[in-house]
């Protein structure tokens, strides 16, 4: 949600493995297993054309809307990452930059010259690249200036209590002004209080996500 003026600028493709006796797994159950056992390069490529295919079937819900998929750490060492995706992009007639591709911070760590290098490529092809849960990782702002992010995502542990949390909410206030400074767009994870959305508005924040605007649902 644009924060400055409460209009839906964007969906986030969340993964949810539906069992029939258990009912939805989230990814942090299966996801660790997926890159354990080497399966994640065929179960992204599978959520990244299921999102795409979502996008191009439905025009009237997604037009000039950005649509965020979260890419492991695991796939930083693909050098063909990045042509694969926008392969499947444009083989549906749909525009790269309408595509945001999350990262968490850690996720650069085990190979930041070959991560570096997937991402620059991705970077390149049009695509928005994103933070996420951004303060509870390893970034540092010299890493934060070599790499091509478009965005940050203040991960949720920090907004969750920012409204009373004193130290919380001097993080919250000090990214948005760094991330500011350094020209990208900042996203707000876990907003799930009218309180929160206010605080973050008065802060100059962008955008928001959580359970205030909408629980995760079908497409």
């Amino acid at each position: 949600i644009d924060i400055a003026s409460n209009r839906i600028v964007g969906f986030e493709g969340l993964a949810r493995w539906r069992h029939p006796e258990k009912g939805a797994i989230p990814p942090g159950y299966f996801i660790p297993l997926a890159e354990e056992y080497d399966l994640i390069d065929g179960l992204t490529a599978y959520i990244v054309d299921f999102v795409t295919d979502d996008v191009k079937n439905n025009p009237d819900v997604f037009e000039n809307m950005k649509i965020s998929v979260n890419i492991s750490e695991k796939l930083l060492s693909n050098l063909t990452l990045p042509e694969n995706i926008v392969s499947n992009i444009l083989s549906k007639n749909l525009s790269t930059k309408d595509f945001t591709f999350e990262i968490t911070e850690n996720t650069i760590t085990s190979n930041p010259k070959l991560a570096l290098d997937v991402l620059t490529r991705l970077r390149l092809k049009g695509v928005t690249l994103s933070i996420d849960d951004f303060g509870i990782g390893h970034s540092s702002l010299s890493r934060l200036r070599k790499i091509p992010f478009n965005e940050i995502k203040i991960d949720k542990s920090f907004i969750a209590n920012f409204d009373y949390d004193i130290e919380n909410r001097i993080i919250v206030e000090n990214t948005i002004s760094l991330a500011k400074k350094l020209s990208l767009t900042v996203v707000a994870e876990g907003i799930e209080k009218r309180i929160h959305l206010d605080l973050l508005k008065s802060l100059g924040c962008d955008v928001g996500q959580g359970f205030y605007f909408g629980r995760p649902m079908d497409v």
